[in-house]
Order: structure tokens, then C-alpha cells, then sequence
């Protein structure tokens, strides 16, 4: 039983590149979720009004200074 394709994926060059996007989408997914998903960065209330409230005092340290972590 051989399958009725629509004429566009009937050529060999048109179902490669459809094939690729695929895979690339399912690589693309597959790595937003192993490195990005549930990665937020926590936000404290009284911290975010403290710094609305007080835009000059700035917590930055110079560049190439140990962080506090």
C-alpha cells in the first residue's frame, strides 16, 4: 500500500528539508527543556520594590571582582 502524498512532498528535495526542520525543532525543544525550562530567576517582592525604589544604589560589582554567590 504506498501513500497519496500531496504533489509539494513528492520530491525528494522538499521532504529532506521538511524532515530537517523537524529534527531541528525536536533538538531546539529538547534542549529549552533540559537547560532553560523551570530555570527561573526567583524574584522577591521586597527586594524588586527596594530597587524600584531606590534606582541609584546600584549592588554591581566592577569587572573581574569575585561574586558573592
Amino acid at each position: 500500500m504506498k501513500l497519496d502524498l500531496p504533489d509539494c512532498l513528492r520530491h525528494r528535495l522538499v521532504r529532506d528539508i521538511a524532515l530537517t526542520l523537524v529534527i531541528k525543532l525536536v533538538v531546539i525543544i529538547g534542549l529549552y527543556q533540559a537547560f532553560f525550562a523551570d530555570h527561573g530567576v526567583p524574584v522577591d517582592a521586597d527586594t524588586l520594590a527596594d530597587h524600584i525604589s531606590n534606582p541609584q544604589q546600584s549592588t554591581r560589582t566592577a569587572p573581574g571582582a569575585p561574586h558573592d554567590y
